[in-house]
């Protein structure tokens, strides 16, 4: 498994859809920053954790 330290942040592209949304939450559970970028053409806004 990969550490990531305090400060990081990702960037995760398509990350309302269905795999996305799941790393997200992972990434989220890690303690990471998160920024998505999706055009919905896919995805859902409802997959997205809402922001804090």
């Amino acid at each position: 498994m990969v550490e990531f330290g305090p400060r990081t942040h990702v960037l995760v592209t398509g990350g309302a859809g269905f795999l996305g949304s799941a790393l997200v939450d992972l990434l989220l559970d890690r303690n990471c920053s998160v920024t998505v970028i999706d055009d919905l053409s896919n995805g859902s806004l409802r997959n997205l954790p809402v922001d804090n």
